[in-house]
């Protein structure tokens, strides 16, 4: 039944707002569903139930298996709410996991790195300046401030 993949009734899965995805086949006629998820930051001291809104990566991508059922129709492997765990297709091409990132920056640049990022805009005069071994920020909103705000962050890596 519809939809294909849902966390709607599987409060304690892994794998949270599953969704907006896409069927894609593989060369040799494996299925899958791609499609965005979250992975929710449990507590020890928080029941799974009904933990869903804090996951601090953000939307990711996430690949569930797909079989096909006797009257035509895609089913996910697993159920509804998919598995954590994915086998790769037969024929996918070997990947190497990138090297840890742990990038030093002395700001001697007169721009930010790319792996910086400041919300919505890049860095402004308004906001702040980089360069000569330095990055001044001038003081300007909080952190609930949608539109008045100086923030250099970097993104979140890893999710442990």
């Amino acid at each position: 039944g519809n939809p294909l993949l849902s966390n709607f009734d599987t409060p304690d899965a892994y794998l949270q707002k599953q969704g907006h995805g896409a069927l894609v086949d593989t060369p040799s006629g494996e299925w899958y569903y791609a499609s965005l998820c979250g992975r929710p930051w449990r507590h020890d001291t928080e029941p799974s139930h009904g933990v869903r809104g804090w996951c601090t990566l953000g939307r990711e991508t996430s690949i569930q298996k797909v079989e096909w059922d006797s009257q035509g129709w895609p089913r996910i492997v697993g159920g509804r709410a998919g598995t954590r765990y994915v086998e790769a297709p037969r024929d996918a091409i070997a990947t190497v996991v990138p090297a840890e990132d742990r990038h030093h920056d002395d700001f001697l640049e007169s721009s930010l790195d790319v792996r910086w990022n400041t919300p919505r805009v890049p860095l402004t005069p308004r906001m702040g300046s980089v360069g000569g071994g330095r990055l001044d920020l001038v003081g300007r909103g909080s952190l609930c401030n949608t539109h008045d705000l100086s923030l250099v962050a970097r993104r979140w890596q890893a999710f442990d």
